[in-house]
């Protein structure tokens, strides 16, 4: 009969323990059989593996989650004067229902011929030169704002175009990114060009593009809301022609109509009035029947 099939001898037993199984006593052996520096490279390998998982679940964690969901809306003119310098706003919004957002950091890449104006802006940016390409800039405004959910945070500056390489009929378009984090112990990190490297949970961006105009034409007009009031006068024409008259006249009741009293009448009729209105030329000539003598 082979060992596997047999009890333990006393010597096993004194050694393992008489409530251990074989199985496990086989494995303890194994393990007090194996050099300890043999362990300790294998636990070793176990940790590098397990920290390179950590940090590549770090990496991906901003485009994996995307949390907050922060909007951010850029708002600059669409034209300004030649020389003018332009006012920039960074809008950013967390939406209701959204993590609470900590840290909150800008980018802003200006192109060639447009710079940022010192003191315009609340906190001082990091300012990158010739970054991320030649002759652009890029501004770095970072922790500014914690975002909890339903709330904004507006980021004021302004920027100046250079009129000797950007001139009349120009454009310029600035580029813009918002970044925040879940967690308030971590701040957006940011290379040595410009772009985001980690560290943030949620972002978003945004552009404008800016005119430049030789004139600015401007109305002024008082009437309400700035709206100039038009309106049509109708005269009618008098249905009354300029040539009417107007007769008045009054007689006694007693009155015949050939203008005499009657016979029986001891009272003298009473006088007709008229009155009349001038006519530009004078009537033609009438000819009357003389009235009966009474």
């Amino acid at each position: 009969m082979s060992r596997a099939g047999t009890a333990l001898s006393s010597h096993e037993m004194r050694h393992y323990g008489a409530g251990e199984s074989r199985p496990t006593r086989r494995l303890v052996s194994a393990l007090r059989s194996r050099p300890a520096s043999r362990l300790r490279s294998r636990t070793g390998a176990w940790l590098l593996t397990l920290a390179a998982v950590a940090v590549w679940l770090g990496a991906a964690a901003p485009g994996a989650f995307a949390a907050p969901d922060i909007t951010l809306d850029k708002q600059a003119p669409r034209a300004v004067l030649l020389g003018e310098d332009s006012p920039v706003t960074l809008h950013v919004t967390n939406p209701t229902g959204q993590p609470y957002g900590y840290n909150l950091s800008f980018r802003d890449v200006l192109p060639a011929g447009v710079s940022y104006v010192p003191g315009s802006a609340p906190v001082a940016p990091r300012i990158l030169p010739n970054a991320p390409a030649a002759g652009q800039t890029t501004l770095i405004f970072e922790n500014v704002s914690d975002l909890s959910p339903g709330s904004a945070y507006d980021l004021g500056y302004q920027v100046r175009h250079d009129p000797a390489v950007l001139g009349v009929g120009d454009t310029y378009t600035n580029q813009a990114g918002a970044y925040i984090n879940t967690d308030p112990r971590f701040v957006p990190d940011f290379g040595a060009n410009g772009a985001p490297t980690g560290d943030f949970t949620g972002s978003a961006t945004d552009d404008a593009t800016t005119a430049i105009n030789a004139i600015e034409i401007e109305k002024d007009e008082p009437s309400p809301e700035g709206e100039l009031l038009r309106g049509v006068t109708t005269t009618r024409p008098s249905t009354r022609s300029p040539y009417a008259t107007t007769r008045s006249s009054r007689r006694r009741a007693s009155t015949s109509r050939t203008g005499c009293p009657p016979a029986s009448s001891s009272s003298a009729a009473a006088p007709m009035t008229t009155r009349r209105t001038p006519r530009p030329t004078p009537p033609a000539p009438r000819t009357s029947t003389p009235a009966p003598a009474c």
